[in-house]
């Protein structure tokens, strides 16, 4: 995800930011692991394979995380690959045998 001038991404075991014009890593984080990550609002939507959410505020400063949630029922669930989407106000995320959408419409 290339945001102002920063790429946001993940390893197989971290979320990294690198400054996108010198190749320059400004901070790694081990968060939820390996995971995809989605933008919305602002926000950095990172989906660990194991289950684990967490809502990163996208600074190159350093890692800040604003929340962190597990799906009911992934706490033993599939490994999840998929990037999370978010349209019209609602997040959907899935692994090989479940979705699950939640609203996340502003107030």
């Amino acid at each position: 995800m290339l945001l102002d001038g920063y790429l946001y991404g993940t390893t197989r075991s971290a979320l990294l930011c690198v400054a996108f014009e010198t190749g320059e890593i400004q901070w790694t984080d081990r968060s939820v692991g390996a995971a995809t990550v989605g933008y919305a609002d602002g926000k950095l939507v990172v989906v660990g394979d194991e289950g684990e959410i967490a809502l990163v505020e996208p600074t190159a400063e350093a890692y800040k995380e604003i929340a962190r949630f597990t799906p009911p029922g992934r706490e033993n669930g599939n490994t999840s690959w998929s990037y999370p989407v978010i349209a019209n106000g609602r997040m959907y995320i899935r692994n090989l045998e479940t979705m699950w959408c939640y609203n996340v419409a502003a107030e």
